[in-house]
């Protein structure tokens, strides 16, 4: 169907008496239980089309799909503790009772992106069916296929095909979709520029809007810190995707003492790392989805390269004399103290890291404030006083302590500050981001 006629079909499902807004809350259950157990069966179909269509390794994909499976679960236990749990109702004076219902915000529009296609919708799309709102997907032109499969399963599981559309299309057909405003809620994971034109469009009109956006993450090590650790998670944390991941980080903040130190146990981690992936892959690290996108990348580096307030301190070739790295995107690591320029300031979505050294807590603090954005960070210390500093002072949505986005939880909410995103998701109240809240006081 064209983007207008599944608008329309959304809106109708929201509407409708029968529709998936109005069912109940055990009969959404029991589908949704049902559909993720179709994923479950189809968990190998559907990571072999990520990793063909985005250039994931196999084993990555795989992985993603369980996690993908374990938000599902989430998205089930909450609706579940709450159909088993009595409504909160409080009396006020004699005969004067006071409540507080929950009904669906309406029509859901989710845009998302090349880089994680089914781990991101698995994030919003089974709390947004549970708290019973009909949903219209629109993911990215170069990734669309396993959202698609998704959605064939999910209506082979007994979801009705109201309650959960797929739009391919690119970015037109995605703005096609904003303007509509039948929407009550857009969500979207993708880039700062265009949540910027989203909100252009939207933002007067009585829209809701969740955007998890880019990031420059840093990850800091002090001088307390486990540095055999700290440089795995580094190695591990700033390639993962191929640095396609908005939570990765990008700026290395490292304490001016241990600074030698931790790059020579970061240096081997990387090679570590991509001599692995050459053996069992043939590169060394995953690669990007398109040659648009490598080509982008290896522009990147030649500008950082131009600089000269960079110095580039690793070039993994000279480890890999016998095998042409240079046809690759692969991971470099720059220095400066000019920690106002781009390299250090903007997300260029590779893993070209920049590395920066701090004397005292206040001023790698300061270092990982820098900028606008405010998505996640990753702290490396054995203090406590550190640790308490570091997060009640750096401007993340997400962080980690003594461990990387390996360690994650959808108890956990994410989201980000500044032009890091507006809004959040996951978490206890998972189901509230697509619900609103209606005050009840009765008499008799």
């Amino acid at each position: 169907m064209r983007e207008f006629e599944v608008i329309a079909c959304a809106t109708r499902e929201s509407e409708a008496e029968t529709g998936w807004s109005r069912i109940s809350a055990k009969q959404r259950l029991r589908t949704l239980i049902n559909v993720k157990d179709g994923i479950a069966r189809n968990a190998s179909e559907l990571a072999e089309i990520e990793a063909r269509e985005s250039g994931k390794f196999l084993e990555s994909a795989i992985a993603e799909l369980r996690d993908c499976i374990t938000l599902w679960n989430y998205a089930i236990q909450l609706l579940t503790v709450e159909i088993d749990s009595s409504s909160t109702i409080n009396q006020f004076g004699e005969n004067r009772l006071c409540s507080e219902l929950r009904r669906p915000i309406g029509s859901v529009l989710m845009i998302t992106p090349f880089n994680y296609p089914l781990i991101v919708l698995a994030e919003r799309l089974p709390f947004a069916l549970a708290a019973g709102c009909p949903v219209v997907v629109k993911p990215s032109e170069v990734t669309p296929s396993s959202t698609q499969r998704l959605s064939e399963i999910a209506y082979e599981c007994g979801l009705p095909s109201g309650a959960m559309q797929v739009v391919e299309g690119d970015g037109d057909v995605g703005f096609r979709l904003v303007a509509d405003r039948r929407f009550s809620m857009i969500t979207f994971t993708g880039s700062t520029e265009v949540a910027k034109k989203i909100s252009a469009v939207v933002d007067h009109r009585q829209t809701k809007t969740s955007f998890e956006l880019g990031g420059k993450n840093s990850l800091i090590v002090a001088r307390s810190a486990n540095l055999i650790q700290a440089a795995e998670s580094a190695a591990f944390a700033s390639t993962v995707n191929g640095g396609q991941a908005c939570i990765a980080p990008s700026r290395l903040i490292v304490h001016q003492e241990v600074r030698g130190q931790f790059l020579k146990q970061f240096l081997e981690e990387l090679v570590k790392l991509v001599r692995g992936n050459l053996e069992r892959y043939g590169l060394p690290i995953q690669q990007p989805p398109t040659s648009s996108h490598a080509s982008q990348a290896f522009e990147v580096l030649q500008a950082i390269r131009r600089s000269p307030q960079w110095n580039e301190i690793l070039d993994l070739k000279r480890f890999f004399p016998d095998i042409e790295l240079d046809q690759f995107v692969y991971p470099h690591i720059f220095e400066t103290s000019d920690t106002l320029g781009t390299l250090f300031n903007k997300e260029f979505f590779v893993p070209y890291i920049a590395l920066s050294t701090f004397s005292n807590i206040e001023q790698a603090i300061s270092l990982a404030n820098s900028g606008s954005y405010g998505l996640a960070a990753y702290f490396w210390t054995n203090s406590k006083v550190e640790l308490e500093q570091f997060t009640s002072m750096v401007r993340a949505g997400r962080q980690w302590h003594n461990c990387d986005m390996r360690d994650s939880d959808p108890r956990i909410p994410i989201g980000g500050f500044g032009l890091s995103g507006i809004g959040r998701e996951l978490g206890p109240n998972a189901l509230d981001w697509y619900r609103l809240p209606i005050g009840l006081i009765s008499r008799g």
